[in-house]
């Protein structure tokens, strides 16, 4: 079906889209509130790039904290905005009779994207402070490989509940 052709049926959000949206948000502002409450105590350098291993390769001025949270929010608003507008994503085999299924799968998959990659920020601010205060917790090596993996498991996740 030609996006010209698509149909445009409003489609309320679920329970999970709702609780998503308002966890993602939640943590995207516990964030911006934790570096406020930290601010006094960050060290003038902070750790503002990792390497593969999860080591710190770059350090930078306190303010780059703000860059993560910035990111955060930049993903939170510019996925919700696309989510109103599952009739204009690419799609196999739509029709007007699965166009309703298709639209859901698809919007939940971009609000999940949207609360995984929020959730992997603001993890990302809470271990630069933390590594900026000699505090290593970070889970090393494993965090871009279960970064990446989150991100698979969903994907395929979805793309099996699309061919059911």
């Amino acid at each position: 079906m030609e996006p010209v052709n698509r149909p445009k049926i409003t489609i309320p959000k679920s329970v999970i889209e709702k609780s998503i949206d308002i966890m993602s948000l939640a943590l995207l502002l516990i964030s911006i509130v934790y570096v406020l409450m930290v601010w006094s105590s960050l060290p003038s350098e902070i750790p503002i790039h990792f390497n593969i291993k999860g080591e710190v390769d770059r350090w930078g001025g306190k303010e780059g904290i703000w860059f993560l949270p910035a990111i955060g929010v930049f993903i939170w608003l510019s996925l919700t905005i696309l989510e109103k507008y599952p009739h204009k994503y690419n799609y196999l085999n739509l029709t007007l009779q699965n166009a309703k299924k298709q639209y859901l799968n698809a919007r939940l998959l971009v609000n999940v994207l949207k609360g995984e990659c929020v959730f992997v920020f603001v993890f990302f601010t809470w271990q630069s402070v933390n590594i900026a205060n000699g505090n290593n917790i970070g889970i090393g090596i494993w965090e871009l490989p279960i970064s990446y993996l989150l991100y698979l498991l969903l994907f395929f996740f979805l793309l099996f509940a699309q061919l059911n």
